[in-house]
């Protein structure tokens, strides 16, 4: 009787580390991976933001294109015709609207696709954080395609699955 008085101890704790075995995760910590362009690019704030810059430029363009014309007009006026001095002050005016106009427009672009660009990424940062936490991984590295991350076991990309649920909490979702 002592001596199963013993054994059921150790019987009890042997049956508890085969079960503990089993059942816990690989390492203990859970890790994954997304495709940092894929998920920046099909991010419908990404999208929209895109789509609104293209806008702009385009209304931008066509503004130049307008200026452009006009000092095209006074060229072939003043290639035909002798040219008197308002009209000399005209061009110059047009030449340096056009000038100042393009360069603003180039630096406002910049600009713009800066905000843009750290808009998008704050919002998919706070996105990810928060899938992070839902799923309870530990890590979420990023594979940006530049080497920051060389190889990675495909079954641990979840691009898919965080791209989903960010587009949901970005519609309004929770």
């Amino acid at each position: 009787m002592k001596k199963l008085i013993i054994w059921i101890p150790a019987l009890v704790l042997l049956v508890a580390f085969i079960v503990y075995e089993s059942v816990k995760p690989e390492s203990g910590v859970k890790t994954a991976y997304i495709d940092v362009k894929k998920i920046y690019a099909e991010f419908n704030l990404s999208k929209e933001l895109d789509a609104k810059l293209k806008d702009l430029q385009n209304a931008r363009t066509s503004v130049l294109d307008s200026l452009s014309l006009v000092l095209e007009s006074y060229n072939k006026r003043f290639a035909s015709t002798k040219v008197n001095e308002e009209d000399k002050l005209n061009l110059e005016l047009a030449q340096r609207e056009f000038s100042i106009k393009r360069q603003r427009f180039v630096e406002d672009n910049e600009t713009l696709s800066n905000q843009y660009q750290e808009q998008i990424l704050t919002q998919l940062n706070q996105y990810l954080e928060d899938y992070r936490k839902v799923k309870r991984y530990d890590y979420i590295f990023g594979a940006a395609g530049n080497g920051s991350m060389m190889a990675a076991n495909k079954a641990k990309d979840i691009t898919d699955e965080v791209l989903a649920y960010i587009n949901h909490r970005y519609s309004g979702g929770k």
